[in-house]
């Protein structure tokens, strides 16, 4: 995974652009390729509500977004925490849930134990 970032000023001058032939250079040169369906172009703080120059990776332009994942970390363009505090809870409510299941079940510990061993396992990846 590769981040690039730089810093705008109005009017909007980036060199963005610059950094992303560098890379596809870079790439093509150590015989690799970039994912252009998973590259994501995304404005922090208060340019986010303008439209800056196109990225454009090979022929393909570059998605703009409002919000992404990043290292397991849900990051919005107002850079407020809302929308990961809510992934996560909901995460955590499914297993509060699973776990009230299992306890019905009235499974024996050994099982239990490797029912929930595997749910934390697959809950990471």
């Amino acid at each position: 995974m590769t981040t690039i970032e730089t810093l705008l000023t109005r009017p909007h001058t980036s060199i963005i652009q610059t950094y992303v032939e560098q890379l596809e250079t870079g790439t093509a040169n150590n015989s690799m390729i970039i994912n252009t369906n998973t590259t994501k172009e995304m404005l922090l703080g208060p340019l986010s509500k303008s439209s800056p120059d196109e990225i454009i990776i090979g022929q393909v332009k570059v998605e703009p977004v409002t919000g992404l994942k990043l290292l397991g970390i849900h990051i919005t363009s107002d850079l407020k925490s809302n929308t990961h505090i809510d992934k996560i809870c909901a995460k955590r409510f499914l297993a509060a849930v699973f776990l009230k299941q299992l306890k019905r079940a009235e499974l024996d510990w050994p099982r239990t134990n490797c029912v929930i061993s595997t749910y934390q396992l697959s809950d990471r990846y």
